[in-house]
């Protein structure tokens, strides 16, 4: 369980980091805004693929380390 709170610690980590240092000070936005059409729809769409990736992993995970 320690292993599994170390690696949702370094994840809320990158996240803080990605937003302060990206979302916030308006950086993404104008990447994105800059971007081509097809390239937004294909972001979007890796954004909610991985999404329901950590949706769906998670409960898997967190099942099998409670069995143990």
């Amino acid at each position: 369980m320690a292993n599994i709170s170390d690696k949702i610690t370094l994840l809320l980590d990158n996240l803080s980091y990605f937003k302060t240092n990206y979302m916030y000070n308006g950086t993404f936005l104008k990447i994105f805004d800059n971007l081509d059409g097809i390239l937004k729809t294909e972001f979007n769409s890796n954004i909610e693929e991985t999404c329901f990736f950590i949706v769906k992993i998670i409960p898997i995970l967190l099942n099998k380390f409670m069995i143990l």
